[in-house]
């Protein structure tokens, strides 16, 4: 599987494919393929929207991290886990280049949890777009060079694919991956200290204007929190532990027994929300939890545009 530190994104065999026979190379995918299309991943009927694809929603965090996602079944009488059913082959086609980067990031932080693992081992994951902007989790990825696509190889699973799907080998020049990060993710220390050292006035400001309604967390592709909840049925021999999207920008996501809210206070969970991206993902991990997609600011309803708050930080 791929993965930061595991030799993901090493370009061995390039391929090319012509715009032309795009269409019928999706086709001739078997499983059918989950492709964006109409802001969403659907199975492939024959139509496919490329350009539109940096504002999937949800973002393919939902394939690998579903929400109401089983993480296991137990038994009611013994309280032991049992073995759940196997996952189901599937394959993304057009996973844009952004969302690549953000699985560098998702792969790292799940890498020994098993549900997470199963999915991301039973799926080809095939991006598209400027192979500059992306990370490099990915089986394939397909670079629009204008006439046609450059298909890099990712991995040894999307060698043995390309080979599979008889894709023409390809000996000219090759694009770069990752080259075209913004500047502000860049300079990710610089911004990791500014952040820290914002005034408490920003966040206020923020949230004379924030409905804390979470949208933020749900629609980005690295916000990942959760909760946890077992589904017991009447009369079932089986339960199910389930983890649920969470997001500490909602008031209960910090209370704990007894009722006692820990962050009641909105500008102190939008404080939290940015610090956490910003500050301790980048001391954790050497970058901000942030991909730079908009998401957040596209789909915020009162339009809440988080490079401005960082400018004010």
């Amino acid at each position: 599987m791929n993965g930061k530190g595991k030799g993901a994104g090493k370009i061995g065999t390039v391929f090319y494919l012509p715009k032309e026979k795009l269409i019928k190379f999706i086709s001739s995918i078997k499983p059918t393929p989950l492709i964006p299309f109409g802001g969403k991943f659907q199975e492939f009927r024959g139509k496919i929207d490329l350009q539109g694809n940096l504002t999937m929603i949800p973002p393919v965090k939902q394939v690998f991290l579903p929400d109401k996602n089983p993480s296991f079944l137990f038994d009611k009488k013994t309280q032991k886990i049992v073995k759940s059913p196997a996952e189901k082959e599937r394959v993304l086609f057009g996973v844009n280049p952004l969302d690549i980067r953000a699985l560098d990031t998702l792969d790292e932080v799940f890498e020994k949890i098993p549900y997470y693992q199963k999915r991301r081992k039973a799926s080809i994951v095939i991006g598209a777009g400027d192979a500059g902007k992306s990370g490099k989790s990915f089986d394939l990825f397909f670079h629009d060079d204008g006439q046609g696509f450059i298909v890099l190889a990712g991995s040894e699973k999307g060698r043995a694919f390309a080979r599979k799907m008889k894709l023409s080998k390809f000996s000219g020049s090759l694009p770069e991956i990752g080259t075209a990060q913004e500047k502000f993710l860049l300079d990710a220390e610089k911004l990791r200290e500014k952040v820290k050292r914002a005034p408490k006035e920003v966040w206020e400001e923020v949230a004379r204007t924030c409905l804390g309604c979470g949208i933020c967390s749900y629609v980005c592709p690295l916000c990942y929190c959760f909760e946890v909840e077992d589904r017991v049925p009447i009369g079932g021999k089986t339960g199910t532990r389930c983890t649920k999207w969470d997001s500490c920008m909602l008031e209960s996501f910090s209370e704990v027994a007894g009722g006692h809210v820990f962050q009641k206070n909105l500008s102190e969970r939008i404080k939290n929300w940015y610090f956490h991206k910003f500050a301790r993902a980048t001391s954790e991990r050497g970058s901000p939890d942030c991909v730079g997609c908009d998401r957040c600011f596209h789909f915020c309803p009162v339009a809440i545009n988080f490079r401005e708050v960082l400018g004010k930080c």
